[in-house]
């Protein structure tokens, strides 16, 4: 099953669909650690909100876990909030850690990997910088 079709989820359209928006972290960490579908390469992921040019999501990642080289069309920031994370784009491999954020332009090829369980913040912006 396709997790971001997960049939327990309360769908997009009304979990995006108010001019403000609240999230819990620690919370919303939880739901996604307990969903029973097996996650995709090793980790789960859910969108915590979504407009045409934002989005936010959140990852939790299990030890060995990993997303595969990939790009996105904006800048992508990256949050590690529990564990540590190997970020590799061309230029360098990133170790991340709790507290630690990084920044790619747009369209950097980047792969992620979790040696230990880790959560991840993910925003991407496609606003014109």
């Amino acid at each position: 099953m396709d997790p971001m079709n997960n049939p327990t989820r309360e769908p997009a359209r009304d979990r995006f669909g108010s001019h403000e928006q609240f999230v819990d972290l620690n919370e919303a960490a939880q739901q996604l650690l307990q969903e029973t579908h097996p996650g995709q390469h090793g980790h789960r992921q859910i969108a915590l909100y979504k407009t045409n040019h934002t989005t936010l999501a959140l990852f939790a990642f299990d030890a060995g876990g990993h997303m595969p080289l990939h790009r996105a069309h904006g800048t992508v920031i990256v949050q590690v909030l529990q564990g540590s994370l190997r970020l590799t784009t061309p230029e360098k491999t990133h170790s991340l850690t709790a507290g630690q954020v990084l920044v790619l332009a747009p369209d950097v090829p980047h792969d992620v990997t979790a040696d230990q369980p880790a959560q991840m913040l993910l925003t991407v912006s496609l606003i014109p910088q």
